[in-house]
């Protein structure tokens, strides 16, 4: 799988323009890239297309169902650049839709949410579930008092 569906770009103050963040939206995990409306977003993986159209608060959403059985979910595109119908096999690389702010969306981005072949959610900078182990440097959260 690529590491960005989208292309790293420079920004006017140096370095890369806003590295990915991730984003919770009930209880599912999604990388959230910041870019320019119409920057092309591209097929992360091989595979098929399950499902594209508008779906409510993520808005134009295309869906991707990877040769391993992995969704890959791309949401708040502006556009899809070619037509696409459920089934059609896509290439890794391959462009599919612009970055745009479609659904529930103020600002230009495009999140992208991976579920395992199990149905988990998987956190797509870490690539591991919520409920997997924590790496062993990773200590506990603080607790009761220590929190205040």
């Amino acid at each position: 799988m690529l590491r960005s569906p989208v292309a790293w770009i420079p920004s006017r103050h140096g370095g890369q323009l806003a590295a990915p963040t991730v984003e919770y939206v009930e209880g599912r995990p999604g990388a959230i890239y910041r870019r320019p409306e119409g920057t092309p977003v591209v097929a992360p993986v091989n595979g098929t297309i399950e499902s594209f159209g508008e779906q409510g608060d993520a808005g134009l959403v295309i869906a991707l169902r990877s040769s391993s059985g992995n969704v890959v979910v791309l949401s708040h595109l502006m556009r899809t650049l070619t037509t696409l119908t459920v089934g059609q096999s896509v290439t890794q690389g391959q462009v599919l839709a612009l970055v745009g702010h479609s659904g529930k969306s103020a600002a230009n981005r495009l999140r992208m949410e991976i579920q395992d072949v199990d149905g988990k959610y998987v956190d797509p900078l870490i690539g591991r579930t919520r409920q997997a182990a924590a790496p062993s440097d990773i200590a506990e959260g603080l607790q009761g008092d220590a929190l205040k």
